[in-house]
């Protein structure tokens, strides 16, 4: 971990100055100036062109057969001429580890050249070393520094899938030693596997070998020597596949005339004129794997995630955006359930989608099986909101249903502050399991949903759709009225809610088609509709999806880029969201919702102009970087003391019983289409144009502050059944507010209730 201010500054050997272009671009950075001669006498010399002091230093060098020593040599300059320059980290990036194959003593005075190489590279001043595919994993114990042995087998299924018939081929390895790895590639492309057994009269000479499997009329997807073996055995077409193309020697004449119809290679080794010398090598770049492992290591993020995937920038970010996927398919069967079987059903249905994710999450061996995982979680996240914010809006009293409601979007910050220091805690992990961990965590605020949801009650609203009227009266006398069944307030929303029920029942329809004919067919739920879509278009869009998502780019872009400070930053501003989203909470059944919502979107329009400003001039200065800090943090106490109670309460608020749930699935299509695409769009923004834009999020959020503030409809100290007569057209001052009367203000007229005596045995009560 790194505790300055600093950079990646990417140094690239003389060797393979291609795949070190590669990495630099998908990195979006320059390669440091350097000059590597070698003197009249053999020496190496090395210049190093700019400072590196208290940099986060790669060196890129993969060595090419018949230059393996001055490749090597040239490497050890490098890191040691940056160690006397102070840089704070050197990394040295070895794809292709040079004496790898040197890793045992299996002859008498034999030496282990891998771990000479090791120490080596260790004494010049290497502090962590990125390498692939290495010969034997047993390498790594040579250093007593970081090794991450990246792996080429994601990037080799990538391309099986892509360019070769599947459904045809058979997967063999050339050995009893490449087994294990190789029935890991058959298993994950459900391929068949054969073996090829090699017997051995003395070292290093091979006197016959055996196939064992079924190859026959298969395209044999071979590693190694013995493609006609395979062949010899029916194989229709035999496809060789070798991360390090070291093809020395006759290597390329041997190709040509061998009954091989592909040699598939990394490029890891640079091959020169020998890819014009063979038509049949074809290249698997494997640039963005080792790109994606240099971001990982600078940020201090897992990189055993990314080894065991091989994630690259654009696997990423479909990896982000998956859960919206499944928001998006979530919010097309969630409002049906919650309306059918309850808002609780719901509430489980949401918690036990989380622990299926969960297990499917903490056990994946395949890409296809975590996006699954992701998938899920947002198909959980789309019945979670449609649950919960219909529950808790018509269950919570109205004097105070705005701070009830804001809860659940507040404990969603909350949430983000436990899963970023259990994020930080799992680094320390060795191994996937520091991945993992974090997915089996998952999986304790769902059982705990589940074991508390017994203990609570169901919506009342909901009960008395189902005829449930005791039941229902209870809860609103339990939430409403202390426990008296007598109070007035009880007594008057009970009657109110059962008028309201009664007539949404007559004019209920069983078809999706017919409801929503019906629900296009009037104006009131045209405006409603209007508001759902609005908001939740604007929710994703007024900045807040920068600052969350994109944290880490935005404090790059202002020149911080110390993992430790963007990782304090970004605990700091979700415990200054909570604590803003607290105060929110408790001041919305004041101020009221339509103020504050314009007042927010203003508020975050100032602090964007304010960070473009900063970001353009000042980010060479630790004022003008303090300044941005200090930006990132006003922008989310704008943002989550106002959206953040009222996104997901004052959309459940505005829609009535018969389309509340539905409607707030609706709403979450929405978010999640619009997060979809921020989560393309932000990032080419970032990247392209730079502070500016911020300028677009300026001019948007303007806009979004005079559409809500002309259009936007104020339903404080009103019930639901009143919201829903001021979208039938009843003027405000014709509704009394419940705010008042709970104050005490105002109180109830005889004739505005019923007394519980006149109830029927059904305790429905009549006018």
């Amino acid at each position: 971990m790194l505790d300055a201010t600093n950079e990646i500054k990417l140094l690239t050997g003389s060797s393979h100055p291609t795949l070190g272009r590669l990495i630099a671009e998908r990195l979006d950075i320059e390669i440091a100036k350097t000059m590597s001669i070698n003197d009249s006498n053999q020496e190496t010399s090395v210049t190093i062109g700019e400072s590196v002091r208290d940099e986060d230093v790669f060196i890129l060098q993969s060595t090419a057969p018949g230059d393996i020593n001055n490749g090597l040599m040239e490497l050890l300059v490098m890191i040691h001429a940056c160690r006397t320059a102070s840089a704070r980290r050197i990394t040295a990036v070895v794809p292709n580890y040079p004496y790898a194959r040197q890793d045992k003593k299996d002859r008498s005075r034999a030496p282990i050249s891998a771990k000479l190489v090791a120490d080596m590279l260790v004494q010049a001043g290497c502090n962590h070393v990125i390498t692939m595919d290495l010969h034997a994993s047993q390498i790594q114990g040579f250093f007593n520094i970081p090794v991450d042995n990246l792996l080429a087998e994601p990037s080799v299924l990538r391309f099986i899938r892509e360019h070769l018939p599947l459904q045809d081929t058979a997967i063999v390895s050339p050995d009893a030693g490449g087994t294990k790895r190789v029935t890991a590639i058959a298993d994950r492309l459900d391929r068949p596997f054969a073996l090829i057994h090699k017997e051995r009269p003395q070292p290093g000479v091979v006197g016959r070998m055996i196939l064992v499997g079924d190859v026959r009329d298969k395209v044999a997807i071979i590693i190694d020597d013995a493609a006609q073996t395979v062949m010899d055995h029916g194989a229709r077409e035999v496809v060789a596949i070798v991360t390090h193309g070291i093809l020395s020697g006759k290597a390329v004449q041997t190709i040509n005339e061998s009954c091989l119809s592909q040699l598939i290679v990394t490029n890891t080794v640079p091959l020169g004129d020998k890819l014009e010398r063979c038509p049949k090598i074809r290249i698997i770049d494997v640039s963005a794997t080792i790109a994606e492992s240099i971001r990982r290591t600078h940020h201090g993020e897992s990189t055993s995630f990314q080894r065991h995937f091989g994630i690259d920038a654009n696997i990423k970010g479909l990896l982000t955006a998956s859960a919206n996927i499944g928001g998006i398919l979530g919010g097309l069967f969630s409002g049906h359930v919650v309306d059918k079987w309850g808002r609780k059903m719901g509430i489980l249905i949401s918690a036990l989608i989380v622990l299926v994710s969960c297990i499917l999450h903490s056990t994946s061996t395949t890409l296809g099986q975590f996006f699954v995982a992701r998938i899920l979680v947002g198909f959980a996240k789309a019945m979670d909101i449609a649950s919960v914010p219909t529950y808790l809006v018509e269950l919570a009293p109205p004097a105070h249903r705005g701070f009830v409601a804001g809860l659940y979007w507040a404990c969603w910050l909350l949430g983000a502050i436990i899963s970023s220091g259990v994020g930080y805690g799992a680094r320390s992990v060795a191994g996937q399991w520091s991945w993992r961990i974090i997915c089996i965590c998952m999986a304790g605020p769902a059982l705990s949903c589940i074991a508390l949801l017994p203990f609570v009650p169901e919506s009342p609203r909901w009960l008395m759709s189902r005829g449930q009227d005791e039941q229902a009266l209870k809860v609103l006398a339990r939430f409403h009225g202390g426990g008296d069944e007598e109070h007035p307030l009880v007594v008057s929303q009970f009657r109110e809610i059962k008028e309201a029920i009664s007539y949404e029942q007559d004019n209920k329809f069983e078809t999706f088609i017919a409801w929503w004919k019906a629900f296009t067919a009037q104006k009131s739920n045209l405006y409603r509709g209007y508001i759902i879509m609005t908001l939740g278009i604007f929710e994703q869009t007024i900045g807040s999806s920068i600052i969350t998502y994109y944290l880490s780019s935005v404090l790059s872009l202002a020149g911080i880029t110390s993992q430790k400070e963007q990782f304090a930053i970004s605990i700091g501003q979700n415990c200054v969201a909570f604590a803003s989203a607290l105060v929110g909470i408790c001041i919305i059944d004041k101020v009221g919702r339509v103020p504050m919502l314009v007042g927010g979107t203003a508020f975050c329009a100032a602090v964007l102009a304010c960070m473009a400003g900063l970001t353009a001039d000042q980010t060479d200065n630790e004022n003008g970087r303090n300044g941005i800090i200090a930006m990132v943090f006003l922008f989310q106490v704008g943002y989550s003391s106002t959206w953040t109670p009222l996104s997901f309460s004052y959309c459940a608020e505005v829609l009535n019983f018969t389309i509340r749930a539905r409607g707030m699935a609706f709403y979450n299509i929405f978010t999640s289409s619009t997060g979809f695409f921020n989560q393309y769009v932000i990032p080419i923004g970032l990247a392209n144009i730079k502070w500016r834009f911020y300028l677009v999020g300026i001019c948007w959020n303007t806009l979004v502050t005079v559409v809500i503030f002309f259009t936007y409809l104020e339903t404080k100290g009103l019930t639901l059944e009143q919201i829903d007569k001021r979208f039938q057209g009843v003027p405000r001052d014709q509704l009394d507010s419940i705010v008042e009367v709970y104050n005490g203000e105002k109180p109830i007229l005889e004739t505005e209730i019923v007394s519980k005596s006149e109830k029927d045995k059904d305790t429905k009560i009549t006018v």
